[in-house]
Parts: C-alpha cells; sequence; structure tokens
C-alpha cells in the first residue's frame, strides 16, 4: 500500500520542511488538518501529495479529513481513498484536490463512503 500512496515525508522531515514542532503536527494531525500513516513499527508517514509547493494543505482536504474520520480513523484506509480513481471525479480524489478544482464533489463523495464505513 505504500507504494500506492506515497512518496512520504517522515516526521523530521515534514517538520523541518514547514519550520514546526512534533508536537504542532500531532495537533494538526488531531484537528483533520494533515494526514499521517502509522507504520506497524509506529513511525508516522506523511503522503506528499496533501501538501501544495508552499506547504499548504491542499485547498478542501481538511473537509475531506473531517468527513473520511467520521468512517475510519486509519490514515492509510484515508489515504487509500484519496489516491483510489473515482469514476465520478475522473481520476483520484487526491488528483481533482491537486488541480485545484472545486472540493464539494469529493466532500460529498467522502460524506457517503464514511457513512457506509461507519454503518459496516
Amino acid at each position: 500500500m505504500a507504494d500506492r500512496v506515497g512518496p512520504f515525508y517522515d516526521t523530521t522531515g515534514l517538520k523541518n520542511w514547514l519550520g514546526v514542532s512534533r508536537q504542532a503536527l500531532e495537533k494538526k494531525l488531531g484537528a483533520g488538518k494533515l494526514l499521517g500513516c502509522l507504520t506497524s513499527d509506529r513511525v508516522r508517514l506523511y503522503p506528499v501529495w496533501q501538501f501544495t509547493e508552499s506547504g499548504s494543505l491542499l485547498p478542501g482536504l481538511s473537509d475531506v479529513l473531517v468527513e473520511l474520520k467520521h468512517g475510519t480513523e486509519d490514515g492509510w484506509i484515508i489515504a487509500a481513498w484519496l489516491t483510489t480513481p473515482v469514476e465520478e471525479l475522473g481520476g483520484t480524489a487526491a488528483e481533482w484536490l491537486t488541480a485545484r478544482r472545486d472540493p464539494a464533489p469529493v466532500i460529498e463523495l467522502a460524506h457517503d463512503d464514511a457513512a457506509a464505513w461507519a454503518a459496516a
């Protein structure tokens, strides 16, 4: 799965790039303003595609993350969802958001899928 949703920053690399502390990253994770994937050996990885060139989170991604977290807290599942092609979007949700398209269709799809996950 890492091949599909990567490449990644590790915590040290991301905090150095953004110029923030580990605690600031944890706060962003908890607030749904950052996607992190925890490995089996407890290393947190952050998919590179979630950021703009300036280090900001992709526009609309925070709203998508909040919706998806209603169905799962697993960062790997969320990352896989964001990088799986969706017919309605003509590609992946990550590609859609990277192209700075209106995030509303992605948010709606995230809401629907998270509701289905929560009901299962």
